[in-house]
């Protein structure tokens, strides 16, 4: 994708109607006009920009706005880069940009990076704004659940401790605010069951604190989802003592540290399922999941206009829980995989279109998967990691990897694999291309339950013009 003009002007940088940068200390530069060109022009002055695209915060630095509301701030430079080819190190001033990895790599690579501290099942996980990731918490079948937490630093190839949640989980909702903040919502402890408090990570002081207002109800398997103004949307989940599945909803306002129930509850409850906000910005979709009576075929939208919820009229071809998403260049949602007490695991994909509110299908998985992770690479490809399988029998944990292009509707099967076959895990795009994978659970024939300590890097080779 070419980013065929963007504007320059103090500390912001707007593609189309989009910030797409507010760091910072932030200087003019040069881009080749691509994602992975913005990601390291960002790099080479020692930011890590935010790069929203099509209305999906790729990886957040500061706020989202308008160019209107930017150009009030003062004059910008608008830089056609397809006409003036600045920043390519041939036809224009600047100088060449040196490849990625992934530009660089001849084929897929998968390689251990680092031995995390501790087992982590389904551990909190975020891309910081400086291009470290954070793994905090999870469950260590021989240690119980964890408190602790670490930062991976892939430009350093470091992998250090830092502050500790103030409660142990598993299972929790992550998103990284506009400021920059970690936020941890809810998940599981197995003294306590789901918890209600929310933590907040603050990078500079490497340290964890409480919110200072909890959730209305403990929630773990929930979805929060990041919103156009900073708010986050708290949706659905589970209270294990009791078994309860939520159909309630609140907005959590980072100013305020506050929560307020949505307008309306869902239209079933939901817990395991997905979301993701859309590329107009103005509604979040929440797909699948399990209602406690079952798995759910059904989808429906967040509107924030009126903060109701409405259901997309024509369900998935197969209902699904653990199933995952991805928002594609064109701001269609990719959902694939999960599995439903009928068909076991699923390879099934389809393709959200927000514009027409229905599911149209695409070609599906070579290997059916539910827990696995769905990551948008710097090209616009999607990525499929690990996961629980049954396509080969006795059902297992995967450390297969496949690659969706939207272009072709072709998933490819990679030619290597995870050291640690895992699902439950964490997978976040590096700002050099690679995709970390961290954490999850390891359950092969015969053996008994594992968290992977193993910290893994997959490199994807960028796609041939």
């Amino acid at each position: 994708m070419v980013w065929d003009e963007w504007v320059v002007w103090g500390e912001w940088v707007v593609w189309g109607e989009l910030v797409v940068w507010r760091c910072a200390g932030l200087t003019e530069g040069e881009s080749d006009g691509t994602v992975a060109g913005m990601r390291r022009w960002a790099s080479g002055i020692g930011v890590i920009a935010a790069i929203v695209w099509m209305g999906v915060t790729v990886a957040a630095c500061g706020e989202a706005s308008t160019v209107a509301d930017a150009l009030e701030a003062g004059e910008g430079d608008v830089v056609d880069v397809e006409e003036t080819g600045e920043g390519d190190g041939e036809d224009g001033e600047g100088e060449a940009l040196e490849p990625t990895p992934c530009e660089r790599a001849a084929e897929a690579t998968v390689e251990t990076v680092a031995m995390l501290a501790a087992g982590r099942y389904s551990p909190a996980a975020a891309l910081l704004h400086d291009g470290r990731a954070l793994i905090a918490g999870g469950y260590d079948f021989e240690r119980g659940a964890q408190r602790s937490a670490e930062i991976f630093d892939g430009a350093a190839g470091t992998l250090l401790a830092t502050g500790s949640l103030r409660q142990a989980r598993n299972f929790p909702a992550t998103v990284v605010g506009p400021g920059g903040e970690v936020l941890v919502f809810g998940g599981f402890h197995p003294s306590y069951g789901s918890d209600n408090k929310v933590e907040i990570y603050d990078p500079l002081a490497g340290s964890f604190r409480f919110a200072g207002n909890a959730m209305s109800v403990g929630r773990e398997a929930h979805t929060a989802t990041l919103l156009p103004d900073g708010r986050v949307l708290v949706a659905g989940g589970l209270q294990a003592l009791g078994f309860e599945f939520h159909s309630s909803a609140e907005v959590y306002d980072p100013v305020t540290e506050s929560f307020a129930a949505t307008e309306a509850p869902l239209n079933a409850p939901r817990a395991f399922h997905a979301a993701a906000l859309l590329a107009s910005g103005e509604a979040v979709l929440l797909v699948g999941g399990d209602s406690g009576r079952g798995e759910l075929g059904s989808a429906e939208r967040y509107v924030l206009a009126d903060g109701g919820f409405w259901n997309v009229p024509v369900p998935l071809a197969h209902a699904g829980k653990a199933l995952a998403v991805a928002v594609l260049p064109d701001g269609a949602v990719l959902v694939a995989g999960g599995a439903n007490a009928t068909d076991g695991t699923l390879a099934d994909a389809e393709v959200y279109e927000e514009a027409g509110d229905r599911f149209v299908p695409v070609p599906p998985m070579a290997l059916r998967r539910m827990a696995h992770t769905l990551t948008v690479l710097a090209d616009g490809r999607v990525l499929a990691t690990g996961g629980w399988s049954d396509t080969e029998v006795p059902s297992a944990s995967t450390g297969t990897l496949e690659v969706y292009d939207p272009e072709s509707g072709a998933w490819t099967t990679l030619p290597v694999r995870l050291a640690r076959p895992r699902h439950d895990h964490a997978a976040v795009l590096l700002p050099d291309c690679r995709v970390l994978v961290a954490g999850g659970q390891s359950v092969l024939p015969g053996a008994a339950p594992a968290a992977p300590l193993e910290l893994e890097v997959v490199t994807v080779p960028a796609k041939s013009d």
